[in-house]
């Protein structure tokens, strides 16, 4: 499960342009029905998993460490995932311009690289534990 909801995703993009992302028969996903979309929420998922991924690899953070974590923290993890989730939707639909976008997708990595490492309690477990 992600990170961020897709009625959190409404929050932080304009509704049209995810509308126009999650569908590929040229009709906009209407507002109402689009943060329960199918596409939506697998992509969702995709960028929480290789944020959770990321820090579990790189010994950053534990699965129920990162279910634990204070408000501002879980703020920059939802962010994160929203920014993730943007870049996996303009790439699914062959819409990521390098040029425009590239700036986004750089800026996801950073920040996932720039997550201070939190020690883990040895015998502690991976994903899922």
């Amino acid at each position: 499960m992600g990170f961020v909801t897709g009625a959190e995703m409404l929050q932080r993009f304009d509704s049209r342009l995810l509308g126009d992302l999650v569908r590929d028969d040229g009709v906009q996903e209407a507002p109402g029905t689009l943060h329960a979309n199918g596409v939506l929420l697998a992509l969702i998922d995709d960028a929480a998993g290789q944020i959770t991924s990321a820090l579990y690899v790189g010994n950053r953070y534990t699965v129920a460490q990162l279910a634990n974590l204070g408000d501002e923290a879980k703020a920059f993890l939802r962010r994160l995932n929203a920014d993730m989730t943007l870049v996996f939707l303009k790439r699914r639909r062959g819409r990521f311009d390098p040029q425009k976008d590239g700036a986004l997708s750089e800026s996801c990595d950073e920040r996932l690289k720039a997550a201070p490492a939190r020690r883990r309690r040895r015998g502690a477990r991976g994903p899922g534990e």
